[in-house]
C-alpha cells in the first residue's frame, strides 16, 4: 500500500480558524467569551423547545459535578447535573432564578395507566425528571413523531420519539403518560 500523508495546515493558519487572541477584536480578555456584534445587545434565543423558569431549592456541589434542583411549579422539580465550574461561574445559590431547557430528543415518554398498583414487574427508572401529564398535540412523521404533553401550571414538555414508539405504546391524544428526563440533559441559563 502507498500511502500519501500530507501535511496539515496549523489550526490557526485559516482566517475561518481565528485564533482568539491574536485575531478576534471582540475578545475579551480574563473573560473567556466571546461577543460578537449581533450577539452583544440582544437576548439569546434557543431551539431546545422546553425550557422551564424556576427558583433553584437544592444544590449538591461535588468536586466535578454538582446537582441542581429547579423548582419549575405545581409541585414539580427539575434536577440538572452540570459542572461545579458552571454552578461557581453563574453564581447559582439556593434562591437563584434560573431557566432549566432540554432538548425535545432528551425527553422520553412512558404511558402511565393511572393505576397506583404497582405492576407485575415492579419496574422502577433511575431518571430524575418524571413528569406525569396528558398528550395535547400529536405530529406524526414517517420516522419520529413531535408529543406535546401538558404537566399542568401552563408547562407543556416536548417530546420527539419514532413513530413505532407513538403506535406501539398507543399513545394518543388524551392518552396519560409520564415525560422522563435524565438530569445530566437538563442546561440552566442562569
Amino acid at each position: 500500500m502507498n500511502y500519501n500523508y500530507q501535511s496539515q495546515q496549523n489550526y490557526y493558519d485559516e482566517d475561518q480558524y481565528p485564533c482568539p487572541w491574536m485575531r478576534n477584536p471582540y475578545y475579551v480578555p480574563n473573560v473567556d467569551q466571546f461577543l460578537m456584534p449581533s450577539q452583544s445587545n440582544r437576548a439569546m434565543n434557543l431551539s431546545a423547545r422546553n425550557q422551564f423558569k424556576g427558583t433553584v431549592t437544592k444544590l449538591n456541589t461535588g468536586d466535578i459535578l454538582s446537582q441542581v434542583l429547579v423548582d419549575i411549579g405545581c409541585g414539580n422539580s427539575m434536577s440538572s447535573v452540570i459542572t461545579t465550574t458552571s454552578v461557581k461561574e453563574f453564581g447559582i445559590k439556593i434562591g437563584s432564578k434560573v431557566k432549566t431547557v432540554v432538548k425535545s430528543s432528551d425527553v422520553m415518554v412512558m404511558t402511565d395507566n393511572g393505576d397506583n398498583n404497582k405492576s407485575s414487574s415492579d419496574m422502577k427508572l433511575s431518571a430524575r425528571n418524571q413528569f406525569k401529564g396528558t398528550v395535547i398535540k400529536i405530529k406524526l412523521g414517517d420516522v419520529n413523531s413531535q408529543l406535546l404533553i401538558d404537566t399542568g401550571c401552563g408547562n407543556l414538555v416536548s417530546s420527539v420519539i419514532t413513530t413505532d414508539s407513538v403506535r406501539e405504546l398507543g399513545i394518543n391524544i388524551g392518552s396519560r403518560v409520564i415525560a422522563v428526563i435524565k438530569a445530566t440533559v437538563v442546561m440552566i441559563m442562569a
